[in-house]
């Protein structure tokens, strides 16, 4: 009795008296097993008063809900600061191009200026200008052209118009004169007429023929040095510069694989673009704007080319993907500058994003079963094994839940951010990305990239086998004809086997001719199983030109599909379908891929970091087949073997009512097994990977189950062992911890396998 009253619990001794009365009336429970007695009296009274265990339960979900806030806080800042950090450094990006483009352009108004005004004043004579001009693009290697343009018998008396025109024509320079070739004093042209009415000017870009280049010229006036008519215009000096080297500036700006770089001039003239055609044509930002159809974008516009700075948020109507566009003045001419920054390619670290979610899901559940134990409802403390159940209940849920969140904020299908691939989901971005490979070619001392344009459209396909898949649909090339005899009609298909090209038709636009085949390939796949039924794989195409040894670079015919935003399905047959997947998305990219052969070809440009164009379809895993055909079997044998667990029991004449005996649970966990391997046996056969699936962890887990069943109904129902928590209740502990025993398991393994 003293021994008990030390415990310091009146209740605890209550029910252990009872114990001493049980052992008296004959039941074979030995005295040296109070600690068993002492651990059961402590469970059953946790919710009858205020102990250690529910203060530490409090504490404990305290501490984890603090943790969980503190994940959750990162991940949400961690993507925030991701956002916040692009976002500044997208608008530096376009504050540094401008004050680049400002201070190149700025360097050019001092000698036109100082050029003015040695005239204005006398300090430099009419016949010493030539020497004067040239001397300018001597010390200027930037400048393209230095003129001049004389009023109507200013220069001599007997001569009308004088124009000397200068121009840089490689290392050497050529002189022309303006007035034999038009009469530059008619009041339509306006590099003259305005200067002289409105003072010194930038003129709206225009292409240059002789240069092959887009060229800005500045315009500034002099005057007559006589003292009676010091204000009266003598005539216009300009100089005239390439905007090439504007352009490289622009494409050089580091905006993301896909983000690219735009200046207007004051009119909304298109100066730098990734779109050289677009450039050439002379469209302005309105124009683009209606092209795309985008009032937000010509609402911007006029920002754009009124001298504003700021950024606005645009959703391209042709992919969907959403943008920034940060824009910025460029004083000394009036234009404006502009960056286009894809928010898709925005670095995330996926790895600790989803470690932390995994670590969230985990204190979460700890922190909300923790407050559960504590505060569990008062009306159930006089019930405490109700109170048990439901906790179970409670924590296999959460244990459940716990599996599907890690499970959701853990899958990556379109594998954004991997360095050596490039998804192309617009024109800009694919004109950026070109460019790039344009630029490794000039470093390589290669000669520039052939682009052929190609498209593909799926029509079926269907997996053979594992890895193999099957597809058939349609394919085409536009081969222009400057290419024309430079290069093949006609794909090779490096990871295809039992190719079957056939073309299908044959189309002359214009100087386009366009070729298509019907194809059909079996594919070999690069599949990820190892998270099956949970996962994602992207297949496809990869397609090669048929000149493959030479510096030919498929490009995707992206005008030739109504929308080319992945989840839009670009390339695939309407209604398209896979036995055992859900199409996700489809899109072309660039990987840039090493060999380490030439292939006996001398000067094989394969053994440098080559773009090849693939064809991608994103594919998930249909779950309902998965779970009717795998899952469900293996739900039924946890629930059998929940009914053998339940149907223990130590009253000889309830075991013989429930069928119970070590024997048939045995038998029962016999069959069981056998039911699980052969399943685990098919599923093999039909998914043939060299790897553990996590689906096969499931398997492992019921093997395990069966096996603890097993024990348990041998130790139960031996004579000569006797363990409390086993015999306590008719196995009340075990069946408590049957369920989320089994969930931890199994959340263990998600843990693990998606970490």
């Amino acid at each position: 009795m003293e021994h008990h009253a030390a415990c310091g619990q009146p209740g605890v001794l209550v029910i252990i008296l009872k114990l001493h009365a049980r052992e008296y009336d004959g039941t074979h429970i030995s005295y040296k097993r109070h600690t068993y007695s002492l651990l059961i009296i402590i469970t059953e009274n946790i919710f009858m008063r205020k102990s250690i265990l529910l203060h530490t339960c409090l504490l404990v979900g305290l501490v984890t809900t603090a943790i969980a806030i503190s994940l959750f806080y990162n991940i949400l800042s961690d993507r925030k600061e991701a956002v916040k950090e692009v976002k500044a450094a997208t608008h530096q990006e376009a504050v540094k191009a401008t004050e680049k483009i400002n201070a190149a352009m700025g360097r050019f108004v001092p000698l036109i200026d100082a050029l003015a005004d040695d005239l204005s004043s006398g300090r430099l004579a009419y016949p010493d200008l030539m020497g004067r001009m040239k001397e300018m693009l001597q010390d200027n290697p930037n400048l393209f052209a230095v003129g001049a343009a004389f009023e109507p018998f200013v220069y001599e008396r007997e001569r009308r118009l004088y124009g000397p025109y200068l121009m840089r024509a490689g290392k050497k320079i050529h002189y022309l004169q303006i007035e034999d070739l038009y009469d530059y004093t008619d009041p339509e042209i306006e590099w003259y007429a305005t200067p002289l009415k409105q003072g010194p000017r930038w003129d709206e870009p225009v292409w240059g023929e002789a240069s092959q280049a887009l060229m800005a010229t500045y315009s500034v006036p002099f005057f007559h040095n006589k003292p009676k008519d010091p204000k009266e215009p003598a005539g216009v000096v300009y100089l005239s510069f390439s905007l090439e080297l504007i352009n490289q500036w622009v494409k050089d700006l580091d905006l993301g694989k896909t983000g690219w770089g735009l200046v207007f001039s004051k009119k909304g003239l298109l100066v730098a673009h990734p779109n050289i055609d677009a450039v050439q044509e002379r469209l302005n930002v309105f124009d683009f704007a209606k092209k795309t159809g985008d009032e937000i974008l010509f609402a911007a516009a006029e920002k754009m080319t009124g001298g504003e700075s700021g950024y606005f948020d645009f959703k391209n109507p042709e992919t969907g993907r959403n943008s920034w566009v940060f824009y910025e003045p460029i004083p000394v001419s009036g234009w404006s500058m502009g960056v286009v920054r894809t928010k898709d390619d925005i670095p995330i670290n996926g790895d600790r994003m989803r470690q932390r979610v995994i670590w969230l899901s985990l204190s979460s559940i700890i922190s909300l079963m923790c407050f559960a134990t504590r505060y569990a409802p008062r009306p159930y403390r006089k019930h405490p094994r109700i109170t048990l159940w439901c906790l179970v209940v409670f924590l296999t849920l959460l244990l459940m839940a716990g599996i599907g969140v890690v499970r959701h904020f853990t899958s990556a299908p379109f594998q954004k951010n991997d360095e050596a691939t490039t998804m192309i989901v617009d024109h800009n971005g694919l004109k950026s990305f070109l460019h790039g490979v344009e630029a490794e070619n000039k470093t390589m001392h290669q000669e520039p990239p052939i682009y052929v344009q190609a498209g593909i459209f799926v029509n079926s396909m269907e997996f053979s086998s594992t890895l193999n898949l099957f597809m058939t649909g349609l394919m085409w090339q536009k081969i222009p004809d400057t290419l024309k005899g430079r290069v093949s009609e006609g794909f090779f298909l490096p990871e295809a086997t039992n190719v079957n090209l056939k073309e299908a038709y044959r189309r002359k636009d214009g100087k386009v001719e366009t070729i298509g085949w019907y194809f059909e390939a079996t594919l070999r796949q690069q599949m990820d199983y190892s998270k099956f039924p949970f996962d994602h794989n992207i297949v496809g195409m990869r397609l090669w030109h048929k000149d493959f040894d030479r510096n030919v670079v498929l490009k995707p015919d992206l005008g030739s599909y109504v929308l080319i935003d992945p989840v839009a399905l670009p390339g695939l047959k309407e209604n398209l379908l896979v036995p055992g997947w859900l199409i996700k998305g489809s899109f072309f990219n660039y990987r840039l891929k090493n060999f380490n052969s030439d292939f006996g070809i001398p000067g094989y440009l394969g053994k440098g970091a080559f773009p090849e164009l693939y064809f991608n379809i994103v594919l998930e895993r249909n779950l309902l087949d998965t779970i009717v055909s795998r899952m469900i079997p293996l739900i039924i044998v946890s629930i059998l073997l929940f009914a053998v667990l339940v149907s223990a029991t130590k009253d000889e004449g309830e075991a013989k009512k429930r069928g119970f005996s070590p024997s048939g649970v045995l038998r029962m966990s016999s069959a069981l097994f056998f039911a699980v391997l052969l399943a685990h046996i098919q599923l093999r056969s039909s998914v043939q990977v060299q790897e553990l699936m996590y689906i096969e962890y499931y398997y492992f887990s019921m093997y395990m189950m069966i096996i603890l069943i097993s024990l348990h109904s041998l130790l139960f129902n031996a004579s000569n062992v006797h363990i409390r928590i086993l015999e306590y209740e008719h196995s009340l502990i075990p069946k408590l911890l049957y369920w989320p025993l089994l969930s931890l398991i199994q959340y263990g393994i998600t843990v693990l396998v998606f970490y």
